[in-house]
């Protein structure tokens, strides 16, 4: 399958008609980023950008989605999948009907429920029946009326999956630094402030992200920055402060978008 042209970046944290989203309870937010459901009622094409988080997502309609890498080969894809962290962009295009319903999960907690190394998840969609005892969860998400039902659902089954697990140290310093990586945006801390807090080394604590989340430090913060950035820039346009999105100028910006995702701007 071919897409008739490139598709745009859709932000995560805009709630519309067909894209709803929430967040986690208390108790399960070192796993959970946030809960989400893509619901298009016309053909929808959007691109994913490279991310440190895994999720898991459930084909409510059994309706199949396309993705494909910028160069190469696509996917197609009808059941309910597990997809490990993004290391390139893909778009990817979804029919009308399609019901899209899962969770984005903190980085390095794919790698944790699935008890392998982040390295072994880069880029990999698995079918999350062959790994996860989903049948009767997935069977109830179809049929239940509204996206609160469903997140209520899925958190329940989510608390019985992550709490009897024995987490170790470094997945706690992995959340750690990401929180304080993450916010603010303008003026994130840096690698060796936020290991000096953590009382940890940097060179550990990039060995420590590159385990779990597949990924050093420094690219997360990055990525996160950008990603951003981008959101500001496609909704103020000429009025898009670079300054306080973490940029020198508009060009180190534009840099930034060529260097860590290969894409130009206009192609997001």
């Amino acid at each position: 399958m071919q897409l008739g042209c490139r598709p745009r970046v859709l932000a995560d944290t805009l709630v519309s008609a067909s894209f709803h989203r929430s967040e986690p309870g208390a108790d399960l937010r070192p796993y959970v980023a946030f809960y989400w459901q893509c619901e298009p009622t016309t053909a929808l094409s959007s691109c994913a950008l490279p991310t440190s988080a895994g999720l898991l997502s459930f084909n409510l309609r059994r309706r199949p989605w396309y993705s494909a890498p910028a160069v190469g080969a696509g996917l197609t894809f009808t059941t309910s999948q597990i997809f490990g962290h993004l290391t390139h962009t893909r778009w990817c295009h979804y029919p009308a009907g399609t019901l899209l319903f899962g969770v984005t999960l903190q980085p390095g907690a794919v790698a944790v429920l699935l008890g392998c190394s982040a390295t072994e998840l880069a880029d990999q969609a698995v079918d999350a029946a062959t790994v996860l005892p989903i049948t009767a969860l997935e069977a109830a998400l179809a049929i239940s009326s509204s996206f609160t039902a469903r997140v209520a659902l899925l958190e329940e089954y989510l608390q019985t999956l992550f709490h009897p697990l024995v987490i170790d140290y470094r997945y706690s310093l992995v959340q750690a630094a990401v929180a304080q990586l993450t916010n603010p945006v303008s003026s994130p801390a840096s690698i060796t402030q936020v290991a000096d807090q953590l009382s940890v080394t940097p060179k550990s604590l990039t060995r420590y992200f590159q385990q779990l989340v597949g990924a050093g430090p420094k690219r997360y913060a990055q990525l996160v920055r950008f990603k951003a950035a981008l959101t500001l820039y496609r909704h103020q346009g000429q009025a898009f402060d670079y300054e306080a999105a973490g940029y020198a100028d508009f060009a180190h910006f534009a840099r930034a978008s060529r260097r860590l995702l290969g894409q130009p701007l206009g192609a997001l």
